[in-house]
């Protein structure tokens, strides 16, 4: 999905309120009102002394525009809250052209529509962490950010996504980052997407309740980790497009509407211990090549427990007990597992579908059974 881009916060840096030199006694410098940081405010470490509110009209609440003599900063937002503009339309924090920023420790209250709690634009490193989003169209927004972090942050009902991640055009290498430990509840789109020109992404140990569309959905990237993962009440799960030399093990995706781990054109990547059950679709779908499906839990799914449609795959030790197979089509290849004598060969649809040649089990799967001999 592709989104309009929101008008700047800030039209020129006429606009800008440089800040003050005074510090705080540990020499950070105090915020407690809407403020633009552009060339020529201090750069470093600032906090927040009380909660911000921004008027309608006034714009973000805090922009950071980069520059010469202005390219790193970090933001304490000091456990208090700071309000977006009750106009919407646009972030209650922007940043743009920095070479390093970190924002952490406290909550963000986008208001009106078409707002974001953070939009970064072009900024070198990004960390977000501790923070509290809630309402707006997005939680964390990013646009040409090569290198970011966002940790321990909880996203509260975005009106689109909670964590929406483009790393295409114009960068000279791939983006590369981790999302870990997040918690994200009642997106009415993806929980969390991340999408074009990225390497060596990782996504850990995050927990998504509720999205109306696939919990996470990471496309067109390479050399990723997805992990430790608890998805529930989704369309699908994991969504993964286009994807090649990934890890995705030890997640649980379960009661979602679509296929809890969904692999499209996905290639050279290991599914591991990964239990994806109760969904209304099947347990692991795959079209993709050359992958490897091992010890996974995959039952009481609507359709099938494990549906391999593309060829070259290798499974093995895989659990799939009770799955309906109501898939609005019936399996397409027969025999479903090929085992030579004197092992087994028992797994059986729906909980094993296998649509295509030249897959290769390990023949050691309950699904239901039997075991080697």
């Amino acid at each position: 999905m592709r989104i309009l881009r929101l008008p700047g916060a800030v039209a020129a840096l006429t606009l800008f309120v440089i800040a003050l030199p005074a510090l705080g006694a540990e020499g950070r410098i105090p915020l407690w009102e809407p403020i633009g940081l552009a060339p020529g405010s201090t750069p470093g470490s600032y906090v927040v002394t009380r909660d911000i509110i921004t008027l309608p009209g006034g714009g973000s609440a805090i922009t950071v525009l980069g520059g010469p003599g202005f390219e790193e900063v970090e933001i304490d937002l000091n456990g208090f809250t700071v309000f977006g503009d009750p106009g919407g339309g646009v972030p209650v924090i922007e940043l743009s052209g920095m070479r390093g920023v970190t924002i952490r420790n406290g909550s963000l209250r986008p208001l009106g529509p078409g707002s974001i709690g953070i939009r970064a634009v072009g900024v070198e490193k990004l960390v977000i962490e501790d923070v509290k989003t809630v309402d707006g169209e997005f939680g964390f927004l990013l646009e040409k950010v090569p290198s970011f972090a966002l940790r321990r942050n909880i996203i509260v009902a975005p009106g689109l996504e909670g964590i929406y991640i483009d790393g295409a055009g114009g960068l000279p290498s791939p983006t590369t980052g981790t999302i870990e430990d997040n918690q994200i509840k009642d997106a009415i789109g993806m929980g969390i997407h991340v999408f074009g020109f990225h390497s060596g992404v990782q996504i850990v140990r995050n927990r998504i309740d509720r999205a109306g569309g696939p919990g996470i959905f990471l496309q067109d990237g390479n050399t990723c980790l997805v992990s430790e993962n608890t998805v529930q009440e989704a369309i699908e799960g994991i969504f993964l497009e286009q994807i090649e030399g990934c890890k995705i093990y030890n997640n649980v995706t379960s009661f979602n509407n679509g296929t809890g781990i969904m692999a499209v054109a996905t290639y050279n990547s290991l599914f591991l211990d990964n239990v994806s059950s109760n969904n209304v679709g099947s347990g692991i779908e795959t079209d993709g090549e050359r992958n490897f499906f091992d010890r996974n839990v995959l039952s009481v799914n609507g359709c099938y427990g494990l549906w391999l449609l593309g060829r070259n795959n290798n499974y093995g030790r895989n659990t799939a007990r009770f799955n309906a197979g109501g898939c609005g089509a019936p399996c397409g290849v027969a025999p479903v597992e090929i085992c030579p004598v004197p092992y087994g060969g028992g797994s059986v649809v729906p909980d094993l579908c296998v649509d295509a040649v030249l897959n290769t089990s390990m023949c050691d799967n309950m699904m239901p059974g039997p075991p080697r001999s």
